[in-house]
């Protein structure tokens, strides 16, 4: 009963992740493009007002020059971004699938595949609203997906090691 409760929270778990990122990718790109420059300037600003509290700089820049510095960042933040969606929805999909009882390779295959494939159908999904699909976004989400497995891989490892020094 119990492992049976463990598998349906991890595929819960993996559900919740997936309409998170649906969620994301289902704003139009003003919204989109508004939220991440949001972000990016309100990191910029704490940054700044702490380099001016610790005398690290002696003025505060204009707002155009944050402006423009936000527009720089925008790009590796959102892609930055993608990565770290796929990379968390992998580790979800690796351990649902780990505790639905399938181990070894089949376990990164098919975990690799579950998320290329919700990747490609994100991109789909984009083209639906005034956004773009991007090939380029699936590759770079594909990362998050490799990291994910090399994360996972090593915690694999120590657990099993760990299992075996117990046993």
């Amino acid at each position: 009963m119990k492992k049976k409760v463990i598998i349906t929270i991890s595929w819960i778990a993996v559900i919740i992740w997936m309409v998170i990122i649906f969620m994301f990718s289902n704003q139009n790109s003003e919204t989109s493009l508004g939220g991440s420059r949001g972000i990016i300037k309100d990191v910029v600003n704490a940054t700044v007002d702490t380099s001016v509290d610790l005398g690290l700089i002696k003025d505060k820049p204009s707002d155009n020059e944050i402006f423009e510095v936000t527009k720089k960042l925008d790009f590796p933040f959102r892609k930055v971004v993608h990565i770290s969606e796929y990379f968390i929805l992998c580790l979800l999909v690796l351990n649902a699938l780990y505790q639905s009882n399938i181990k070894n390779k089949k376990l990164f295959i098919i975990g690799f595949i579950f998320c290329f494939i919700y990747a490609c159908s994100d991109e789909i999904h984009q083209s639906f609203l005034d956004r773009t699909a991007k090939f380029t976004d699936v590759l770079i989400d594909s990362c998050g997906i490799l990291f994910g497995i090399a994360t996972y891989k090593i915690i694999l490892y120590f657990y099993n090691k760990r299992k075996s020094i117990k046993a």
